[in-house]
């Protein structure tokens, strides 16, 4: 789909339709997060709480839960993606007007007297209804060697976004794009912090590998605070 993946956000790349095209330009968003229909408003998750899961609210689920630490300080933090019970007409950072379940990104912050909240993003993670033919993309979240990894599986390809908490924030320090055709495979890996990317492409027979390394050009590292949805801002 698309690479977003905040002040420049996040990427998230439409392999199946660029792919063949693209080489290394990936598709990140820069608009802000903007406001829902006027009947549904986000909630303001910003009280410590001794259990991280006790700070869902009302009429929302958890969809994907993660926990590792992710500030360095050895304790296990927590990272959430909740969604709301109901479907709404969400009027999305891209303009469009989805009709389906709102979803928040939370990450809280392991302390000695519980969970701190350490960052809401209400636009970042894709709806049901984005996903095209799967419409449906959003995998999974986890965490791992202190980065907290967003995934999206789509018909063919699978996008993998990776933020790391520096200096006070979390930025997306990289990203993952495979997909394939029923023959060939394209592997696109892009490591932002060093400014370089690799791409690997075969077929299904093994017989047409070959590898490409290529610096990419980008200001600076995205923040997640910042972060709305896919499409508009290039890194080449």
């Amino acid at each position: 789909m698309v690479l977003n993946i905040i002040t420049v956000p996040c990427l998230l790349i439409n392999i199946a339709m660029h792919m063949k095209t693209m080489l290394f330009t990936l598709l990140l968003s820069m608009r802000l997060a903007q406001v829902v229909g006027q009947s549904f408003s986000y909630p303001t998750l910003s009280k410590s709480v001794i259990a991280a899961k006790s700070i869902v609210p009302a009429n929302w689920k958890i969809k994907s839960i993660a926990d590792g630490d992710l500030n360095g300080d050895g304790m296990a933090d927590v990272a959430i993606v909740i969604e709301y019970n109901k479907t709404v007409k969400e009027h999305r950072p891209n303009g469009v007007v989805n009709d389906g379940h709102p979803r928040i990104l939370l990450i809280l912050f392991k302390t000695d007297r519980g969970y701190q909240p350490a960052l809401q993003n209400n636009t970042i993670i894709l709806r049901d209804g984005e996903g095209g033919m799967v419409r449906d993309a959003f995998d999974k979240i986890f965490i791992a060697k202190r980065v907290l990894n967003i995934n999206y599986e789509f018909v063919r390809d699978h996008s993998y976004y990776k933020y790391r908490y520096q200096q006070g924030d979390f930025y997306l320090i990289g990203a993952t794009l495979t997909a394939n055709d029923g023959h060939k495979i394209e592997d696109h890996d892009y490591n932002f912090s060093t400014r370089k990317a690799v791409f690997k492409f075969d077929t299904i027979d093994g017989d047409q590998s070959k590898t490409e390394h290529k610096t990419i050009k980008a200001g600076r590292l995205n923040s997640l605070h910042e972060a709305s949805i896919p499409y508009e801002w290039k890194v080449e």
